[in-house]
């Protein structure tokens, strides 16, 4: 009985999301008057100009292009006592999130946490609805992430966005994700390992979930285990894997080893502010969540040049500009797309530093992963490469090119270590693995562990 509601509901959602997709203009002018109501007598609606609720027309022409700096003081006061009233709703906020990048704290007000649960029924409506696809229902997922760390301090609760969001999760939902948050935070990686691995056997999940290098790392280390025949059984069983915004790069290889044959790939992109888009007809491309997050496009070669969803050319490159519950209006997120058609509209999303495909190609078939290093006082490129023989002369050379290096050196790194130091590195609060970084620190982590 509960199944068949969860479908029924799921219908709608999916008539719902399929109307914004059809008709974008209609669904922000309806998010837009609900954000703006929802904001009407807060501090952070103060660093805006009121007339951007006045229609989408003039938030267009009013809306002021905002980044971390400027909500910081708002959030250090709204996290640093008791729960402040009427920062970013009108009641207390009580739960801030950062990114997998940085500790840039969003504010996760109810509404803000809501349009996260929103996306997420979009994704199961799309999943089961229109990929019928009705394991995502009665199966229970596994979770293979990184250590989803959480603090509370004076009644606020803060820390990395997923762990915000499972914590927030309804007990109905929770009780389907596999393993427990509790072992998820475990500080040992062989103890968290065990679980995660315990939970595959016993439950034998039809659905995968997490971060690619975390599921490659964490897999690879259960592979090399006493019952690795066990564990490759229970994996061939995964027929649906969904992950967020990452290509799957040099690790599709692995899922198309060890999953079920023609398992089910499935991505969404949202950042910690709001959502942006979700799988469309093909991996890598996307339509935008119009339902979810208020969405702003600047031609990256003339940002005055301001348009909405309906009005992106094809071909063309823009900067997202967010707008969410959260209170960040104008808010820029990094993210850059490109449009490869205009009605329906459908992006790909432009790779902010390295591009994982492209530079996994350029270094061979023989590589199986990679992780570069661009030493920020001399511009030496040190790149770490799973294989058996180094990538060619002129590969090295075009990438070092590419990236301004002033010098570049290789080191030969055995298969699956990368994704390992990735796992790693969660011990040290980096939640994603670096692909290309300048952090010292950050470095002699991957190489210890690659």
């Amino acid at each position: 009985m509960l199944t068949f509601v969860a479908r029924q509901y799921l219908r709608w959602v999916h008539r719902r999301s399929s109307a914004a997709d059809a008709d974008p203009r209609a669904a922000q002018e309806h998010l837009h008057r609900r954000i703006g109501r929802a904001l009407r007598g807060t501090r952070v609606a103060e660093l805006q100009d009121a007339r951007i609720w006045d229609s989408l027309d003039r938030y267009r022409r009013y809306v002021r292009t905002t980044s971390y700096a400027d909500h910081e003081a708002l959030i250090a006061d709204a996290m640093g006592g008791e729960p402040r009233v009427g920062v970013f709703e009108r009641s207390a906020t009580t739960a801030f999130g950062h990114s997998s990048t940085s500790k840039k704290y969003v504010p996760f007000t109810r509404a803000h946490i809501a349009g996260f649960r929103g996306l997420q029924a979009d994704v199961l409506a799309d999943l089961v609805v229109r990929r019928d696809l009705p394991q995502v229902l009665s199966s229970p997922s596994l979770v293979v992430q990184g250590s989803l760390e959480l603090a509370r301090s004076h009644g606020v609760l803060s820390g990395y966005s997923s762990a915000v969001m499972v914590e927030r999760t309804p007990w109905l939902l929770k009780r389907r994700l596999l393993p427990s948050q509790a072992d998820l935070q475990i500080p040992d990686l062989d103890a968290r390992a065990a679980q995660i691995g315990r939970a595959l056997l016993e439950r034998r999940p039809r659905v995968l979930t997490g971060m690619p290098e975390f599921v490659v790392g964490v897999l690879r280390t259960l592979l090399d285990r006493p019952d690795a025949e066990r564990v490759r059984e229970a994996l061939r069983a995964i027929d649906v894997y969904a992950w967020s915004g990452m290509s799957l790069g040099p690790y599709r290889a692995f899922f198309d080893e060890h999953l079920a044959p023609g398992c089910k790939l499935f991505d969404v992109v949202s950042a910690t502010e709001g959502a942006i888009g979700i799988q469309a007809e093909r991996l890598g491309v996307y339509r935008p969540a119009l339902a979810r997050s208020l969405l702003l496009f600047a031609n990256v070669d003339d940002p005055t040049d301001r348009r909405f969803a309906w009005e992106l050319l094809e071909g063309r490159d823009y900067e997202i500009l967010l707008g969410s519950f959260a209170g960040l209006h104008g808010y820029r997120v990094g993210d850059r797309v490109r449009v490869v058609s205009a009605k329906p509209l459908r992006f790909e999303l432009l790779p902010r530093a390295v591009d994982v495909d492209a530079t996994w190609a350029l270094l061979g078939a023989a590589s199986t992963d990679f992780c570069a290093y661009l030493d920020p006082s001399t511009r030496a490129l040190r790149l770490l490469v799973e294989g058996s023989e180094p990538p060619a002369i002129a590969a090295i050379a075009e990438l070092a090119a590419r990236l301004g290096a002033s010098d570049a050196s290789v080191k030969l790194v055995g298969v699956g270590r990368i994704a390992r130091a990735a796992v790693a590195l969660t011990l040290r609060g980096v939640v994603k693995l670096p692909r290309l970084h300048s952090r010292p620190d950050v470095q002699a982590i991957v190489e210890a562990y690659a």
